[in-house]
């Protein structure tokens, strides 16, 4: 499994014996990111077989209102696909909360978890 780097974000992916762990660190602040981020996501999909995905973001430092929309493609596509999620945000993070509980109400319509780590 490959990792993925844009700007000041990356997104070490791990493969375990029945998960994916992606962890992103950094900072995402690229306007861009939902462009470049969903071919990345669909491969990341296509290669799940009966695998969960975790999305963790308790290492990122920020994020801009662009990566929202980058992050809700993934949920979508991951529920389209019926791919078991969770997605993990630090929370002790006060922009972190505010932001994973917006994710939070959107993930239950795509029935993804969104959980504090």
């Amino acid at each position: 499994m490959k990792s993925f780097e844009f700007g000041n974000l990356q997104i070490t992916a791990e493969e375990k014996s029945d998960a994916f762990v992606f962890l992103w660190q950094g900072t995402s602040d690229n306007k861009e990111l939902i462009n470049t981020l969903e071919p990345y996501y669909l491969e990341v999909i296509a290669n799940a077989k009966n695998k969960k995905i975790f999305i963790d973001f308790t290492k990122l430092k920020a994020m801009n209102s662009s990566s929202v929309p980058a992050i809700i493609g993934w949920m979508k596509a991951l529920s389209e696909k019926k791919i078991e999620a969770t997605i993990l945000y630090n929370k002790d993070s006060n922009w972190q909360k505010t932001s994973f509980r917006l994710l939070s109400g959107i993930g239950k319509g795509f029935n993804i978890e969104v959980n504090p780590a």
